[in-house]
């Protein structure tokens, strides 16, 4: 992934992670960043959603930043201290965006942006070259010692269905491993282990619990933590982290299973449940509870 795409996702994520936000607008957030990500050309692509009026102010930011990155005289000593001023910048827009644009919507927007003419110019696009190369090599199986028309008259009715197989192949190749991305399922896969989990922990001051429960429950919150990463879902993935460290730390006895380490992992399940559900209650002192035990078990400085 180029540097400019990095810096655009990761300034769109820390922008998101600042707001208070309903499950439907995590979902335009994740839709947004898997669009952002699929772009081949994204500072075209911000240039194209200037045009768009439900997206045009936050393009105007996000156009700033490409032109930051871009530049010639970035001072590296502030980088990280410039992306996070950067970052805030992007909350007020993005906040605004959101409060207007549905994942419907998002998706008629997308779909009115793939309907836009874009001029198209192989020469300068290198991996348009690249993509046309390699289907001219795949067509080009059994003909190469092929070198004047009368030899290429005696090309086989099946050697040509052949290329042709090759050629659809190429071009449609890995468009299954490519799933559209369902929140409602998210949600689901997310929440299902909570209830239980909670339960697993009233049990854990008198040790009631088989390391069964305890294997069942990490290899669960792994899942969950590389599933929200994957998604753009930092907090929720950190906390499932969390969880399935604690977890492996009981299970090794680095730690005891105690009122304690229950209440560090109840606080995760909250920030999670609350974060996913939408719900608009305070959680910063869950938030801090978890940080101060992800130090814990994450050895966290």
């Amino acid at each position: 992934m180029k540097i400019e795409k990095q810096y655009i996702i990761q300034a769109v994520t820390i922008a998101a992670n600042n707001l208070r936000l309903s499950s439907e607008k995590i979902e335009v957030v994740s839709l947004f960043k898997k669009h952002l990500n699929n772009c081949e050309d994204i500072e075209n692509e911000i240039s194209r959603m200037k045009k768009i009026t439900e997206l045009s102010k936050l393009a105007v930011k996000l156009g700033r930043l490409i032109e930051y990155i871009k530049s010639d005289h970035i001072d590296f000593l502030r980088l990280t201290e410039t992306f996070k001023e950067q970052s805030h910048t992007l909350t007020i827009e993005l906040s605004n965006m959101l409060d207007f644009v549905t994942p419907a919507k998002f998706k008629e927007i997308t779909n009115k942006l793939s309907e836009q003419e874009i001029p198209v110019q192989l020469k300068q696009n290198v991996q348009r070259e690249e993509a046309l190369d390699k289907i001219q090599e795949k067509v080009e199986v059994g003909e190469n010692s092929i070198s004047n028309k009368e030899e290429k008259s005696k090309i086989t009715k099946e050697q040509l269905d052949q290329i042709e197989r090759k050629k659809q192949e190429f071009l449609f190749e890995d468009l299954d491993k490519e799933e559209e991305f369902d929140f409602e399922n998210y949600e689901k896969t997310i929440l299902a282990p909570v209830k239980k989990l909670e339960d697993l922990l009233k049990r854990f001051p008198q040790k009631e619990f088989l390391e069964e429960e305890v294997d069942d429950f990490m290899e669960k919150m792994l899942f969950n933590s590389k599933f929200s990463y994957k998604v753009g879902f930092d907090i929720i993935g950190k906390m499932h982290k969390i969880i399935a460290s604690a977890l492996l730390a009981i299970k090794n006895d680095e730690i005891a299973s105690s009122e304690d380490t229950a209440e560090g992992i109840r606080a995760c399940l909250i920030v999670i449940v609350a974060v996913v559900r939408g719900k608009e209650v305070d959680i910063s002192n869950y938030l801090k509870k978890a940080e101060k035990f992800s130090k814990i078990v994450l050895k966290e400085n």
